[in-house]
């Protein structure tokens, strides 16, 4: 009951019985009008009773009429993992956010995607031990403000790495010249071929599936958080991640047997010794 729920709340800040009726009061009207905003977030109306009250500056109902209570029922129901109040958040502040304020950057749209996607994982994936990042929204100012600000933060950053990193080939390619790409587990003959061949392999995904790899391989999602992210079951997200080194795998064969004019046998016999390097060098990569 929200009625009882909000009186319990009011009381246990140490209010006298009028003001624990009248700050009662102020936040079963604002849970009425959050639900009223978004009624199919209904089941989380209890929860964000206590969500409400907490965020308060002052336990009174002029601190109430000061919180964004539509924007804080949605970040509350986000943060417990609501598909419908995640998908709502992504649709109208998430989608374009980067686009909007990446303007004059010269970005291509595969890399607003990937600093959009980057900005909900940042939202919307707990670290472990944590809460998500929306949980920490206390309704002090618009829901679209408060996630432009981590926007903004995701536009510097990839800037910055594009600044650092002109473009994926210009990093591999001055990895290799530097020495970087260690592949000590290919002999001399076979080094210089196999680094074009796994570059090449690289720049053949495409923009999903370059980013799948980056997330798992050099970010440290496991397959829990990729299924969480990107709501599928675990296991439909370890499929994607199979797929995707295997075809790097696949397509590095293929370039390197067109250099080197060797077998398959051959390639996988130097390739069984490459896999346990494989993920140290898509770290150094990517």
């Amino acid at each position: 009951d929200v009625r009882a729920t909000a009186l319990a709340t009011a009381r246990e800040a140490g209010l006298s019985p009028a003001a624990a009726e009248a700050l009662a009061s102020a936040l079963v009207d604002a849970t009425a009008r959050a639900t009223e905003a978004h009624p199919a977030l209904a089941r989380h109306t209890t929860g964000f009773v206590r969500r409400l009250a907490e965020v308060l500056e002052t336990p009174t109902p002029e601190a109430v009429a000061k919180v964004y209570v539509e924007d804080l029922w949605l970040a509350h129901a986000a943060g417990q993992g609501d598909a419908a109040a995640i998908g709502t958040i992504e649709r109208a502040h998430v989608h374009g956010s980067a686009a909007g304020r990446l303007r004059g950057q010269r970005f291509s749209p595969d890399e607003i995607a990937e600093i959009e996607q980057n900005l909900r994982e940042h939202l919307f994936v707990a670290k472990p031990g944590e809460r998500p990042k929306i949980a920490q929204y206390a309704g002090r100012g618009e829901l679209s403000g408060w996630i432009g600000v981590s926007a903004t933060r995701a536009a510097l950053r990839a800037r910055k790495k594009t600044e650092r990193e002109v473009s994926e080939s210009g990093v591999i390619s001055r990895a290799v010249a530097d020495g970087d790409v260690e592949l000590a587990f290919v002999k001399e003959a076979y080094r210089p071929a196999f680094k074009e061949a796994f570059h090449e392999a690289l720049a053949s995904l495409d923009a999903k599936e370059r980013l799948l790899l980056r997330q798992h391989a050099v970010d440290g999602l496991g397959i829990d958080a990729l299924g969480e992210l990107y709501g599928v079951h675990r296991a439909t997200a370890a499929r994607w991640v199979a797929k995707v080194r295997e075809a790097v795998l696949d397509r590095t064969r293929i370039a390197f047997e067109k250099r080197m004019n060797v077998g398959r046998a051959e390639f996988e016999s130097l390739l069984r010794l490459a896999r346990s390097q494989l993920d140290l060098s898509l770290k150094r990569v990517l």
